[in-house]
């Protein structure tokens, strides 16, 4: 453990959200508050080695931070805010920061980087954990400290974050609450809600297994005695919820909302059933992919396990997976989705701990060869990963493609379709805000394979084709947000050649539009045309040689409505809100040349009749763009 605690100690490295940390555990030492003034910012910019320990995070940042903290009319300065009265404070809480301090304050009175003091606070978290291992299971808390370390630790020890943190206090909470340590479960819980607020998810689910554990005591921790509920367990449930409920009460207090990071950088839209996937399977920084010993730790104790064990196992796996869902979700919702992680996504490291609590709660219901050998494969698939990775994960970037994702982003490119942010930004080797005009092409020996661009961006060619021409490829792959992949072969029609390249933007000087536009329809305006009267008609021609399997129409509403009545050559399929609509085509439609798209509006009205102009159209929906895929 010394030798790992230097080698440790030798690779801290500011990086993440890391400035922020040594920011405010700077000014925790010097004048006991989180208010961040211009003097903390100059001991940040004047730290040793700077060349070494500010790898990865831009100095201008807080050269504008500095510029801003002097100004009358402060603004935001990336992760910081300044309040109503133009104090700064980071968005992340301080808690981390502050449990730093003591290894601050010790190594800047001796002259060393105090970056390192989050190397040493890591490392004590760590040491916390190993430590509850060995009396939790001591006939194999060598091999579950090792699995600990190995699956994922490794790749954050050396941060300045709280991910090591916050793995730390979900492995004991686990562990504690299955024993029926209420206190010690609670108080875990929120120590790392408090810098990662899905943590809560923990105290109601530390209570619930208490109340469980009091009607069904079979299903405990093996070899510990539970014990009746005492002052020690109702302390550790109010430190606990306390802790958890600090950061809200503060931010509420300075900013008069209890998240800044919840009100600026989450959307509930983002969590969907392909984030959940991201973060499981992403071959950049998936779960599995990363810690596949987790994998392994879910699916081997069923078949090792005798009926007896395995129905005590099971109904804890159910619990641990329900714990680890429901932590993920609010998770997914964090739009800096490519986020500094090291190997596996920072969420899905601390998120895996209760997988890992299952091998151990397993090996300890195992003869003592069986448990050696799941941990042996544990380790085994763990040690595949660092050999690929490096000790830390060093070898690859989190703005670079991992060699697993080249190879299928090489062979089959249309299989792998990721967060649009993890490709583009692994893919351009930058940051960048995910503005719906970007577009990116993934290359292999300078010939395209797959093109990254936003439905409403279906124009830029993203340099594939001369100006003026259209792009069209094969295998369109939707993913959130509205971004879609698009693969080779790709090929270029001439923008006025609509019907080959199956991409209509309705405009007056639209061509073939008289041939679209059957009936119903009034005239062409510059951002589309209006539907006249309550039924109209599209005749789409479908371009020859290609298998066109959906249909998308881009539009908006007249008057609060928000559907049509659709019908694809006669039948219909019911209500679509066709404002930003995919449709899969049916099969028997797929083969014709020509696609009769009826539409009814039984609500529309005319602006006349509703007081608002002369116009006496009956409007129902004004139809802009209609792209075939």
């Amino acid at each position: 453990m010394l030798l790992l605690s230097i080698y440790i100690l030798l690779h801290t490295r500011i990086s993440g959200d890391g400035g922020e940390y040594v920011l405010m555990s700077h000014a925790l030492f010097k004048h006991g508050s989180a208010i961040l003034r211009p003097d903390d910012v100059k001991a940040y910019l004047g730290l040793p080695l700077a060349e070494v320990m500010r790898v990865g995070v831009p100095d201008h940042v807080f050269q504008l931070l500095l510029q801003q903290m002097q100004s009358s009319k402060p603004d935001i300065v990336a992760g910081f805010f300044p309040d109503a009265g133009g104090r700064f404070m980071a968005i992340h809480f301080w808690m981390y920061s502050l449990l730093a301090v003591p290894y601050y304050a010790l190594l800047s009175m001796l002259g060393v980087s105090p970056v390192l003091a989050f190397g040493m606070l890591n490392l004590s978290f760590a040491g916390g954990a190993l430590y509850y291992l060995c009396r939790a299971m001591p006939r194999h808390a060598g091999l579950a400290g090792t699995a600990f370390l190995l699956t994922g630790s490794s790749f954050y020890l050396s941060a300045t974050g709280p991910e090591v943190m916050a793995a730390s206090c979900v492995l004991i909470a686990c562990i504690a609450m299955l024993r029926g340590e209420l206190g010690l479960a609670c108080l875990m819980a929120g120590l790392g809600a408090s810098q990662n607020p899905p943590l809560l998810l923990l105290l109601p689910a530390a209570l619930a297994v208490r109340l469980l554990l009091a009607k069904r005591p079979d299903l405990a921790w093996p070899d510990c005695r539970l014990r009746p509920w005492n002052a020690y367990d109702l302390a550790g449930m109010a430190a606990g919820a306390a802790l958890a409920l600090l950061p809200f009460a503060f931010f509420q207090a300075e900013f008069g909302v209890p998240s800044l990071i919840a009100k600026y950088f989450t959307s509930p839209d983002l969590i969907t059933p392909n984030r959940l996937f991201s973060l499981l399977f992403d071959l950049n920084q998936g779960m599995v992919v990363g810690m596949p010993a987790l994998l392994a730790a879910l699916l081997l104790p069923p078949f090792l396990l005798d009926a007896d064990r395995r129905g005590r196992w099971l109904p804890a796996a159910g619990l641990l997976c329900a714990v680890v869902l429901g932590m993920a979700l609010p998770s997914l919702s964090a739009t800096n989705w490519n986020s500094g992680s090291v190997v596996t996504s920072r969420y899905a490291y601390w998120l895996g701990m209760p997988l890992l609590v299952l091998a151990c709660l397993a090996a300890l219901q195992l003869p003592a060869a069986r448990a050696r050998w799941l941990f042996g494969l544990m380790l085994a698939l763990q040690a595949l990963v660092l050999a690929a990775n490096g000790e830390l994960g060093e070898r690859y970037s989190y703005l670079n493609h991992t060699p697993l994702a080249r190879l299928a982003l090489n062979h089959t490119p249309s299989w792998y379709n990721p967060d649009a942010e993890v490709f583009f930004e692994r893919g351009v080797e930058n940051e960048q805000s995910m503005s719906a005009t970007l577009t990116h092409v993934y290359r292999r020996g300078g010939a395209p394979l797959k093109l990254l661009r936003h439905e409403s961006n279906t124009d830029d060619p993203a340099g594939l084709c001369p100006a003026g021409q259209l792009l069209q490829g094969s295998r369109i792959r939707r993913v959130d947000g509205g971004w879609q992949y698009v693969h080779a072969p790709f090929t270029c029609h001439p923008a006025q050649d609509n019907i080959n390249a199956g991409v209509w933007r309705v405009r007056p000087d639209m061509p073939n539009l008289s041939t679209l536009l059957a009936g119903g329809w009034s005239q062409p305006e510059a951002r589309g045309v209006w539907s006249e009267g309550a039924e109209s008609t599209l005749l789409l021609p479908l371009p020859a040689g290609r298998q066109v399997r959906h249909l998308r129409i881009n539009g908006l509403y007249y008057n609060g409505m928000r559907t049509s009545s659709v019908s694809l050559n006669g039948k219909d399929i019911g209500q679509i809100a066709l404002d930003n609509a995919l449709i899969d085509l049916p099969a028997d439609a797929r083969p014709a040349t020509v696609l009769s798209i009826g539409l009814r509006h039984p609500q529309a009205t005319s602006p006349k009749a509703l007081g608002q102009s002369d116009d006496g159209r009956v409007l129902a929906f004004q139809l802009q763009g209609i792209t075939l895929e």
